[in-house]
């Protein structure tokens, strides 16, 4: 990492930043001159010939590591711009109350309290007219098909609720909130599934159901950089790019 050359630039601080969806935002992210700061589980670095990314391996489920990883940013480098909540648990596909405590709150810590964590520790660095956004998924929108995934869905949900009341919060310093609904991704939390079961979803769905890390992670970016009208306070489903708000 060159320090100085990110001393006029713009930082972002990514979740899931080691992950399947996470690494595909940075990339996209780093090609418009933004700086990026990834905390992620994983101790690999896909990163290390990238001077604007900084990886921190961290659990974003406790508050007290991610409060001091904040201090240390701040020791280092300032002010950030925005915060984006990218990180999930595994999918446990199996119907809600069929779960296990540990089960059901692995989704609930990742999601809720790990987003919680993230947007407490990082909101007192943002900017002025920065942003935060958090991930979703397309499954938690109304007219949604409901497919057993343990705790994911009730812990999206609650992410919403989250966004929704830091829109309104959060406008006494000028922070944008955006929540982010993907369609169905083959990859990262659909890797499990088999190859002929994500050909057949493929081949039966609409291209509104499909979309794949580049076409969020650009979404992203735009967000990032206020390049999507009217979207604050909205939930954006992409690929289609309906917004409604949080």
């Amino acid at each position: 990492m060159n320090k100085k050359l990110w001393s006029n630039m713009k930082i972002v601080v990514i979740s899931g930043g080691t992950g399947y969806l996470g690494k595909k935002i940075i990339q996209v992210l780093t090609e418009t001159n933004l700086a990026v700061i990834a905390i992620g589980l994983d101790n690999h670095n896909d990163f290390a010939d990238n001077d604007l990314v900084y990886v921190v391996q961290a659990d974003i489920t406790d508050f007290q590591i991610i409060k001091k990883i904040a201090e240390d940013i701040e020791n280092k480098f300032g002010k950030i711009f925005a915060i984006i909540h990218a990180a999930s648990a595994p999918l446990i596909r199996k119907p809600l109350l069929d779960l296990s405590d540990t089960d059901f709150n692995l989704q609930i810590q990742v999601n809720v309290a790990g987003g919680f964590n993230l947007f407490r520790s990082f909101y007192p660095l943002i900017e002025k007219d920065g942003a935060i956004i958090g991930i979703m998924s397309q499954a938690i929108n109304p007219n949604a098909t409901v497919t057993p995934s343990g705790s994911y869905l009730p812990a999206k949900y609650a992410l919403r609720g989250i966004l929704k009341v830091l829109t309104a919060e959060c406008q006494k310093k000028s922070t944008r909130v955006y929540g982010v609904l993907p369609a169905f991704m083959p990859g990262g939390l659909n890797s499990d599934l088999p190859k002929s079961i994500i050909e057949f979803i493929q081949k039966k769905s609409e291209s509104s159901d499909i979309t794949d890390p580049e076409k969020v992670a650009r979404v992203i970016k735009d967000l990032v950089n206020n390049k999507i009208t009217n979207a604050d306070g909205k939930a954006i489903t992409i690929p289609n790019m309906t917004m409604v708000d949080l």
